[in-house]
């Protein structure tokens, strides 16, 4: 062995120690993109289940390298190296070490080679048990610096560095919020209140999303409304079914004021029966008021709602039954036949905590300008600053401050909506964040007021070899997306909903996940639009992959052919290409981070738009 090459073999040996500023290290763990069969053999070896595994890398800085392997194998299992698509070995990891043991793993050297770019290790048969690969320069030695290395990211990578926290504005969004029209102080959203949860009530009645059904005929149930729009009158307007005569009592503030409403027939007792009818006026007091209902003789209809409405408004005509009361009322009218946004209404929804703190026994955290980002205690202090650091990137101030706004619906934990990292290697799940239900299991995935994230979506390589940031970014805009329909603008929804409509009908993303609905297909292009170098748009449908027939059950996938249906798109300049509307969208409420010919990781050197 010449001397280079011993030296090359004394600097991997000590990579565990320390890595010299020019070497790089090829983490089984840490791809660009690998097949979906890949699986860890144990706690030190992985590999891929099956045959036709494959794993690539992005390597920044070109050179001449040696490729070294630490791997076991009992007989022969070659791969293919190939540079850039170009195939410049065939016998890579072809030697073998007597077993399939952990215990054996060698380190073996092939090149030295050419290489920058896509690194891609490929067989169509299967692989040895791999640890890692090791890049080691042919000038290199064991005395190599350690400080040198050429790490593409701006991220300071000092435990207790501080992260580079942005503060971007938005025009759009800053205009959105000056136009909202009548933004009433947290408080005085309550008239018209729409009464539909009984503060007080007996026994036997059952409250649904509906209606109120009581049970015989005894029995009531009671609400509370505050007046703080100091109204004189009211009127009571109430939705209610019955299929006979069911008059009831409504008593205000311990006076029976009415002694016969909703005495007449609807013809039913279901949602199709519901009739509005008015009460009143009757004074009401200046703070808190009750009102209750009681059967006059037998039973009770089914009463959907009691509407408090102000008796000095301009129009006399009785109200409808509504969806609630908007906290900010959308910019345009939106279809009727799109989804209701029960989170969007005041009835609905709690009131925000803008005090909230998390817990500082269990987690670490920052505040980005009203929009917390928690990791817990097991988690390197480096990952939370380097996911500060990336949303700071392109969510602009206004909407992190939307965020200490969020009215979390009732039944939920209170907000303020919140990114919570986890750690995989402990297997933390939601339920074990003390501001969670203990029942909240998974560690990936958006429930409100909480977006969970794994440790392991970002990396603290230095060069960031692979995607970093993927799953953050997809479930963070699950979470701006409720916070904007609640807190800017409901319209938010059908925007979206008519980018991705068009997207569905050139058939941009085939059977990617971006096609599955609105939600997912404004999660996923926020992936190619942030600059995370996505691997979900070319894994296609893992359904229509493992079935026998190449074809899931879903029928909109059965318009293109057999197989997983992926598409090629892993950079902004995919988005900008083949979904200009959904590109020209995102940018009218978040931060362009570099400009849009830049098709770099987010968290390499570039112009911030």
């Amino acid at each position: 062995m010449n001397e280079e090459l011993a030296g090359a073999y004394a600097v991997v040996e000590g990579v565990d120690e320390s890595v010299p500023g020019e070497v790089v290290v090829l983490s089984m763990m840490d791809t660009y993109l690998k097949a979906d069969s890949f699986c860890e053999q144990s706690s030190q070896v992985a590999g891929f289940n099956g045959t036709n595994g494959f794993a690539v890398w992005n390597l920044a800085q070109g050179g001449k390298y040696w490729l070294f392997c630490q791997m076991t194998a009992e007989d022969p299992r070659p791969l293919c190296l190939s540079i850039n698509d170009t195939v410049i070995s065939k016998a890579v990891c072809a030697s073998t070490t007597g077993s399939w043991k952990a215990d054996d793993l060698q380190w073996f050297h092939y090149g030295p080679f050419e290489m920058e770019g896509s690194v891609k290790l490929d067989t169509d048969g299967y692989w040895p048990h791999v640890k890692r690969f090791v890049l080691v320069p042919t000038t290199a030695s064991p005395e190599t610096s350690a400080t040198t290395s050429r790490a593409v990211s701006s991220y300071k990578s000092e435990p207790d560095g501080e992260p580079q926290l942005l503060q971007l504005n938005h025009a759009q969004v800053t205009e959105r919020l000056a136009s909202i029209p009548n933004r009433l102080p947290d408080g005085m959203h309550n008239f018209m209140a729409a009464l539909r949860q009984p503060k007080n009530m007996s026994d036997n009645v059952r409250v649904s999303d509906a209606m109120i059904i009581v049970e015989g005929g005894r029995g009531y149930y009671e609400f509370e409304i505050i007046n703080e729009v100091w109204a004189k009158e009211v009127y009571l307007d109430v939705t209610y079914a019955s299929g006979d005569t069911r008059p009831v009592t409504l008593t205000f503030n311990g006076d029976a004021v009415e002694e016969c409403c909703c005495a007449a027939e609807t013809g039913g007792y279901g949602v199709e029966n519901f009739v509005n009818t008015r009460c009143g006026p009757f004074p009401i007091q200046s703070e808190v008021n009750m009102i209750k209902v009681t059967a006059t003789k037998g039973f009770f209809p089914h009463i959907s709602e009691i509407r408090v409405v102000d008796a000095n408004t301009e129009s006399k005509e009785v109200t409808k039954r509504s969806h609630g009361t908007w906290i900010v009322p959308p910019s345009s009218p939106l279809r009727p036949e799109l989804p209701l946004q029960d989170f969007c209404y005041i009835e609905n929804t709690q009131d925000a905590n803008p005090d909230f703190e998390p817990d500082p026994a269990f987690y670490n955290g920052i505040n980005l300008d009203g929009f917390w980002v928690l990791a817990s205690k097991e988690v390197d202090k480096r990952i939370l600053n380097q996911a500060a650091e990336l949303l700071c990137r392109y969510i602009p101030v206004e909407i992190r401050r939307l965020c200490l706004q969020w009215r979390a619906p009732k039944g939920m934990p209170q907000g303020p909506f919140r990114l919570v990292i986890l750690d995989p290697v402990t297997d933390q799940k939601a339920g074990d964040c003390p501001d969670f239900p203990d029942s909240w299991g998974g560690r990936n995935g958006t429930s409100n007021p909480g977006i969970f994230t794994s440790a392991d979506d970002f990396s603290l390589h230095p060069q960031r070899f692979g995607p970093c940031g993927e799953l953050t970014v997809h479930e963070v805009t699950h979470g701006l997306d409720m916070v904007i329909r609640q807190q800017l603008d409901p319209y938010f929804f059908q925007q979206t909903h008519d980018c991705w409509q068009d997207a569905i009908d050139r058939k941009v993303y085939r059977k990617a996940y971006a096609a599955a609905n609105r939600h997912e297909y404004l999660a996923e292009i926020c992936t190619l639009f942030v600059g995370t170098g996505p691997t979900n748009f070319l894994k296609g449908c893992f359904q229509c992959t493992e079935s026998e027939t190449g074809m899931c059950e879903w029928e909109p996938h059965r318009a293109f052919c057999r197989g997983k249906g992926g598409v090629e798109f892993t950079k902004k300049s995919h988005l900008i290409k083949n979904d200009p509307m959904g590109y020209e969208f995102l940018k009218t409420f978040l931060i362009e981070i570099k400009d849009p010919e830049d098709d770099s990781f987010w968290w390499e050197y570039g112009t911030v738009g």
